[in-house]
């Protein structure tokens, strides 16, 4: 936990203030604005997990070690350190989609989105997996479910977004 606190400092604090900058441009109708800066802020927290999936898989073993000397702990840190990272990029877009969702009162898909990833997704794998392949099993099914939530929780948002755009624009068209 120690380490993933590291991980995903940057992508929560991004995550916090997404709301905010979409909710301020929302309001005001920026759109050229909001599809900048969501794409901007996807392809960041994305790339951000990646950088520290690589940096964990380099430096994993010298981490491991940072917080155990038995071997067996050390093991079952560079396992998670390889396998769990892979969806870090992923789980940052999901998590940066909650505030889109939201300022477009959408609030109960965000949770679907949120719940669909632990529960649908994360704890049947990490039972079946577990069932199979042991721990290895429930750090690859960590990994798989970031990314099959990330990835939805994008196009998710991206439809949403687009949605209420054109709903707005529909509008303003019939005032003209």
């Amino acid at each position: 936990s120690r380490i993933e606190m590291f991980a995903f400092a940057m992508t929560m604090a991004l995550s916090s203030v997404v709301g905010p900058f979409f909710g301020q441009n929302w309001g005001a109708k920026l759109f050229v604005r909001l599809d900048e800066g969501l794409k901007k802020s996807f392809l960041f927290v994305f790339f951000w997990g990646v950088f520290i999936a690589l940096i964990f898989w380099v430096f994993g073993e010298a981490l491991a070690n940072l917080f155990s000397s038995e071997a067996q702990v050390v093991e079952v840190i560079i396992l998670y350190l390889t396998l769990v990272p892979i969806g870090y990029g992923l789980h940052g877009v999901l998590a940066l989609s909650t505030g889109p969702l939201n300022v477009l009162e959408k609030p109960l898909l965000a949770s679907f989105l949120t719940l669909t990833h632990v529960f649908v997704l994360f704890i049947p794998l990490a039972y079946y997996g577990s069932s199979i392949y042991q721990l290895r099993g429930i750090f690859a099914a960590a990994a798989f479910s970031k990314i099959v939530s990330g990835t939805l929780a994008f196009f998710v948002v991206w439809k949403v977004y687009d949605s209420e755009k054109t709903k707005y624009n529909i509008q303003l068209a019939g005032k003209i």
